[in-house]
């Protein structure tokens, strides 16, 4: 009897068991998201990263080291005395040789006299003649950064008809850092540059930008005679590096989040500077909602990110983790809908060529991503998704004489590396994760006057390409702060392709710290997934913001605050009539 009553036991047990996961599973089936829904998750996703970009554009700001060293111009004086029988006596130039130790790597700046106006081969020239060809030559070493590189007119037999000139190259002695420089200064990996080398002015450039890529870093350097050498064209390179403190701590809070997860986040940032002594950067962050919105909701996440340059080179990684939860009203009864996201990448790129008037690095990287969702703590494993891929990337920096215009060109596919799967949807053609994406961005920097305010204008442009339909993640997305301004991001116009333009004006008040800011966004997405299977309201937002920003110095704090408004909308996209906006920024 006490072994039937034990069996009678454990298969009542079973079957209570069976009947609660049965419940379960057919709860979470009912339950199950509408599409709207798993747009609404993945715009979460999307919406964090933008918030991760903005984050490393504030604790990493990009740095440009242009020092100029253009090759001036020839008066029209000077012009006349390259001209054929201008002086007397004059001799005709058949041919000009370049000679001296390294000419080989100079005979381009030989193409200012043998080509173009000022060209002078078949020319009869005289003694001022021949100092400007002279010159011309050396005013274009110096350009192409060779600053401490002569040439000289040796005695010869200019009768002869062939033109010498001896090229003395600027070579470097030592590179040092000054006295008293902090032990925590190293020079290995920043500077392309060592003893021997003809030194080129491209290269500190490249230096000091690997050393004040680091926020809390001050550099800059000297060039002066070799006090160990006096060989001819020798100099040292004497390093000025100051680093302010080895560490940041920045506290943030503002109202992006959606009210569906939280309005307002807060966002807690440390950055080690300079962590391994190797002009390094290393940051954590941590964001949480603070509340805001209706019903059971939430949502944290972490993001960090290391650089470390070698010369030309900078090596990037990074990697964020986002969770969210949020009530969604079902057919019967509310009930919980989450979601988490990973993110992992690595970058490597290399400036391949630099010159006074512009920059051009090249880039390849590498990705995984991954994603769940869940609905009462049950996974909606149609939703999951893992994918995996590379990217090649080119970027470009124009100067202009009062203006700067920086553009990016990324093409990236995902693949099958790192056990990534296919996406659902691709058994009904509807959307692909292996597939290319072309995506582009440019902005330009225009400072300009107005009678005695000083203004700037602000253009950005971005803009992705797909010739398949893509998951929801993988989209673009308009309609919030970080795309088209104007409208509160509570529903997105969400699509394969599309592209936008954020156009800005802004000014200082009083000549304070203090700036006011006005601008007007357009945006437009496209491809199959905007017309099917859930067609869009529209395809394009037109947007307004005005705003003031800047920081209060005395309690280390900095601050954006917006109104905005829909000035173009589909009649079905929801949006308030306006929207406002804040951030809050407290750093040490």
């Amino acid at each position: 009897m006490k072994n039937l009553h034990a069996q009678l036991q454990i298969s009542f047990k079973k079957t209570v068991l069976a009947l609660a996961l049965t419940g379960t599973y057919n709860a979470a089936m009912a339950a199950e998201p509408n599409p709207q829904q798993q747009i609404d998750a993945a715009n979460y996703q999307i919406l964090q990263q933008q918030r991760d970009e903005a984050l490393q554009k504030q604790i990493q700001p990009s740095v440009n080291v242009n020092l100029g060293q253009n090759a001036p111009a020839l008066t029209a004086n000077q012009r006349q005395f390259l001209q054929s029988h201008s002086e007397t006596p004059c001799f005709t130039i058949q041919s000009i040789l370049l000679e001296g130790d390294g000419a080989q790597q100079f005979q381009r700046t030989l193409k200012d006299v043998t080509h173009g106006q000022n060209n002078v081969i078949g020319r009869c020239l005289g003694v001022q003649g021949l100092n400007q060809v002279l010159n011309l030559v050396q005013n274009r070493i110096i350009a192409d950064g060779y600053v401490t590189t002569r040439v000289l007119l040796p005695a010869q037999n200019i009768a002869s008809g062939q033109l010498r000139m001896v090229v003395i190259p600027g070579r470097i002695d030592q590179v040092k850092f000054a006295l008293g420089t902090s032990a925590r200064a190293h020079k290995i990996n920043a500077l392309p540059i060592k003893s021997g080398d003809v030194l080129n002015i491209r290269d500190l450039e490249q230096g000091l930008e690997n050393f004040k890529r680091v926020p809390t870093v001050e550099a800059d350097f000297k060039i002066q005679p070799a006090e160990n050498n006096n060989t001819p064209g020798y100099s040292d390179v004497m390093l000025a590096w100051q680093q302010s403190k080895p560490y940041r701590i920045n506290l943030s809070l503002d109202d992006s989040g959606a009210k569906s997860t939280g309005r307002y986040l807060g966002t807690a940032t440390v950055s080690l500077d300079h962590l391994l002594t190797l002009n390094d950067l290393f940051y954590v962050s941590y964001n949480h909602d603070l509340g805001g919105g209706s019903g059971k909701h939430g949502s944290d996440g972490v993001y960090m990110s290391y650089t470390i340059p070698f010369d030309y080179w900078l090596l990037t990684s990074s990697y964020s983790k986002s969770d969210y939860n949020q009530t969604v009203a079902g057919a019967s009864q509310s009930y919980q809908y989450s979601g988490e996201s990973e993110l992992v990448g690595v970058d490597l790129s290399r400036v391949i060529y630099r010159d006074a008037h512009r920059k051009t690095s090249l880039g390849v990287g590498g990705w995984s991503r991954q994603s769940r969702n869940y609905i009462e703590d049950v996974e909606v494993e149609v939703q999951r998704r893992k994918t995996a891929g590379w990217k090649a990337m080119l970027d470009h920096v124009e100067y202009f004489s009062n203006a700067t215009l920086a553009t990016n060109l990324t093409y990236k596919r995902g693949t099958g590396w790192l056990g990534a799967m296919r996406a659902p949807e691709e058994a009904f053609d509807e959307a692909y994760t292996r597939v290319g994406i072309l995506q582009a961005n440019a902005s330009l920097q225009v400072p300009f006057k107005v009678g005695a305010q000083n203004l700037q204008y602000t253009a950005e442009w971005r803009m992705q390409r797909s010739n398949k339909p893509l998951t929801p993640q993988d989209r673009f997305s308009i309609g919030n702060r970080y795309t088209v301004r104007g409208f509160d991001g509570e529903q997105t116009l969400l699509a394969d392709n599309g592209f936008l333009v954020r156009n800005e004006v802004s000014g200082s008040i009083l000549s304070q710290p203090h700036y006011w800011y006005a601008g007007i966004d357009y945006g437009e997405v496209g491809g199959r997934t905007a017309y099917q299977p859930n067609p869009l309201p529209g395809t394009s937002l037109l947007g307004s913001v005005v705003g003031l920003r800047g920081q209060i110095a005395p309690l280390r704090m900095s601050y954006d605050v917006f109104v905005g408004a829909p000035l173009k909308k589909p009649d079905n996209f929801r949006t308030d009539h306006y929207t406002t906006g804040f951030s809050v920024n407290w750093s040490y």
